[in-house]
């Protein structure tokens, strides 16, 4: 898979203008981000639950400054989570702010947090979407596609925490999503079964981080 090439250089000043408006407002001195994402620990489906997380890995690699296949090749530079927590587990992802590539965290959130809205293999449309996902390209109808490029528009309008994106960059942020989820296709499903049964929530925060890693 190859980076967003198409999109040059925005996801990643996407990513850190979206970081500067969520939390542009806070009174916390923070120096990291933390993406917490809450799983009910019963009855996991395995395949599921890896499918969501190599999609975590996927969407930090494909809007890497690196390129996808350079993130690929260098596990020091790949996405890492920093703590789990048991009962109802409890995951962590963070980065400080002064690391490579640390607003891509707040791209990995909105994809996540859209995911079983956009991909919900429940409903009739979410199933039309995930089968003409899984269509080859070649193949796929220019209306196909802006069924998919609908949904995750209506999706983000609907969201209560995205109301304060402005115009303009929920359009660039449409453009992002279709890439990504169109991209990942073959996992979106298993993924979106996992986000709808067992993920409970997923918030990004700001983080005082005391000590270094």
């Amino acid at each position: 898979m190859a980076n967003i090439e198409r999109f040059s250089s925005s996801p990643r000043k996407l990513a850190t203008a979206l970081t500067n408006l969520f939390f542009e407002n806070t009174n916390l001195d923070y120096n990291a981000i933390e993406l917490e994402i809450s799983i009910d620990s019963e009855n996991l489906n395995v395949r599921e639950f890896s499918s969501y997380l190599d999609i975590i890995y996927r969407i930090d690699g494909m809007t890497s400054e690196l390129g996808y296949s350079r993130y690929a090749q260098i596990p020091e530079a790949q996405i890492q989570i920093s703590e789990i927590r048991f009962g109802s587990v409890l995951i962590f992802i963070e980065r400080l702010l002064n690391e490579f590539d640390v607003n891509n965290i707040a791209i990995i959130w909105i994809s996540l947090k859209l995911l079983p809205k956009v991909i919900n293999t429940a409903t009739q449309s979410g199933v039309q979407i995930f089968e003409m996902l899984n269509k080859r390209e070649e193949y796929l109808e220019k209306r196909d596609r802006r069924k998919l490029r609908k949904k995750i528009r209506e999706s983000i309008n609907e969201d209560d925490e995205l109301q304060i994106i402005d115009k303009n960059l929920k359009e660039k942020l449409v453009d992002l999503l279709d890439e990504i989820y169109f991209k990942n296709s073959r996992r979106l499903g298993p993924a979106s079964r996992f986000a709808n049964k067992s993920v409970k929530s997923v918030n990004l925060n700001p983080k005082r981080k005391n000590n270094n890693r």
